[in-house]
């Protein structure tokens, strides 16, 4: 299950009389892959995007290492770990009764996306504490992962907020993503009935700086009312934060998670929030 719910289609099979109903194994068994499940529900913002980046250019939404980091000899050797986009890296641990996987780490640094916290260099092999709840998931600094609330079907909520999960690039540099949208349903996407919407933080000494572009709409309209709900992920808490230039903005400080909460309306034009260090 950890690495089928990484598949861009998962489906659970089975032969002769062999069971693979998670319930066939056991509550523990059972919440686990719930877990799972649920966890590919809430990334699929981010699994539609790369969706349409693989309409589009072929390039495919499972990669081996080797693909985004061709002059690093040691992907050419990394097995049993892919990269799902090029934001996060997947190292599912399939072997009965392991508890940790031996993971390669390309260049950069990669957060341990099931705390938010740990941080890994690159360039390097980790050993990765995996019991069986846990899937091995890095995210790389500087990277904007755009998810969504659990639901039992898609488009479940037809409004429902849309949450940057956005881990700052370094100093004076910036993290992107290109949310793609449509409508789900129809084959409308096939004559280009979209929309896409960029969103920026550039990281300064004294602040972070997130811009959401003006969507580029061509025949599809995002919902009316929704939020923007963004998560940064930092070492302290800010100062304060500020909405277009002038006016404050409520937001919240998780102290256990260390991590910024502000939301933002989705008013369809360009926005700026900026969050001020101390």
């Amino acid at each position: 299950m950890q690495f089928g719910v990484f598949n861009p289609l998962s489906r659970a099979h089975h032969e002769g009389d062999n069971a693979v109903e998670p319930w066939m194994f056991g509550p523990e068994a059972e919440q686990i892959c719930k877990q799972a499940i649920e966890l590919k529900y809430q990334l699929f913002p981010y699994i539609y995007s790369y969706a349409r980046e693989a309409h589009e250019t072929g390039m495919p939404l499972m990669r081996a290492l080797l693909l985004e980091y061709p002059d690093d000899a040691e992907t050419f050797n990394a097995e049993g770990e892919f990269l799902f986009g090029k934001e996060l890296l997947i190292a599912p641990v399939t072997t009965k009764g392991t508890t940790t996987k031996r993971i390669y780490l390309p260049e950069g640094e990669w957060i341990d996306f099931n705390d938010k916290k740990t941080v890994y260099s690159g360039k390097e092999y980790i050993t990765y504490n995996a019991p069986l709840h846990t899937i091995p998931v890095l995210v790389k600094k500087g990277s904007i992962i755009p998810m969504m609330p659990v639901m039992q079907y898609i488009h479940e909520i037809e409004d429902y907020p849309v949450s940057f999960e956005i881990f700052p690039a370094s100093e004076n540099q910036t993290a992107s993503f290109e949310l793609y949208e449509d409508d789900g349903e129809s084959l409308d996407y096939q004559a280009n009935g979209y929309s896409k919407t960029t969103i920026e933080c550039r990281t300064t000494p004294s602040e972070y700086h997130v811009v959401i572009r003006k969507p580029e709409n061509t025949g599809y309209q995002t919902p009316e009312n929704r939020n923007w709900i963004l998560k940064m992920y930092l070492d302290e808490k800010p100062k304060t934060v500020e909405y277009q230039e002038t006016t404050s903005l409520e937001w919240l400080w998780d102290e256990k998670q260390n991590v910024c909460i502000i939301p933002v309306p989705d008013t369809k034009e360009m926005q700026s929030v900026k969050i001020i260090k101390d």
